[in-house]
C-alpha cells in the first residue's frame, strides 16, 4: 500500500518544516495542505501555522497526531497501528463495530485504542473531537464526535481512492 494524497502527484502540497524541540532535539513536521480528508467545521484560517520556532499541537486532518504521555507511563504513540494501517482513537461513546467490520472487508488495517478513562479528558483536550483516525505515519486523516454515516466513503478516502467532492 502506497500513501496517496488524492490529487496531489508528487506532493506538492507537502510542507516539510524542521522543528527543535524544547529538549534540543530536531523533529520533522509534516501538514498536508489541502489534504484529502478534511473537516468542514474546522476552517484553514482557524489552523496554526506551522514554524521552526514554535510547534502548536493540531488534531485537525492533515497534521501530526498530538503526543501525550499516559497515565501508565506509555506514549500515545506506542498505541497507534504498526505496520501500514490505521489507529481510531475512541476517547468515549464512539462505536466502532461498523467502521472496524468494513476495513476488515476491504483488507484495510485497523485498530481502534480506547484510553484509560484518566487520560480521556486530556486527550479530549488535545484533539477536541471524541475520535480521531490516524495513520501508522502519526498524521490524523479525520476527526470527530461521531463516524461520518458513508463508512464507505471514508475508507475510500484514507486509503486514497476518493475525495470528499460532494460533501
Amino acid at each position: 500500500m502506497t500513501a496517496v494524497v488524492h490529487g496531489d502527484p508528487g506532493g506538492r502540497h507537502v510542507q516539510q518544516i524542521g522543528v527543535r524541540t524544547a529538549a534540543g532535539g530536531d523533529q520533522d513536521l509534516l501538514r498536508r495542505k489541502g489534504f484529502a480528508v478534511v473537516e468542514l467545521k474546522c476552517p484553514e484560517r482557524d489552523l496554526p501555522e506551522p514554524t521552526f520556532a514554535d510547534y502548536t499541537p493540531c488534531a485537525a486532518p492533515g497534521y501530526r497526531a498530538p503526543h501525550l504521555w499516559l497515565a501508565d507511563g506509555s506514549s500515545l504513540y506506542d498505541h497507534l497501528g504498526l505496520g501500514l494501517g490505521f489507529t481510531l482513537l475512541d476517547f468515549g461513546g464512539v462505536d466502532a463495530t461498523e467502521l472496524a467490520k468494513r476495513a476488515e472487508e476491504r483488507g484495510i488495517p485497523l485498530a481502534v485504542f480506547a484510553p484509560d478513562e484518566g487520560d480521556r479528558e486530556s486527550l479530549f483536550a488535545l484533539y477536541e473531537r471524541r475520535a480521531a483516525l490516524v495513520r501508522s505515519d502519526h498524521h490524523v486523516v479525520w476527526r470527530g464526535d461521531e463516524l461520518p454515516a458513508e463508512i464507505e466513503h471514508l475508507l475510500d478516502i484514507v486509503t486514497g481512492h476518493a475525495s470528499w467532492g460532494h460533501l
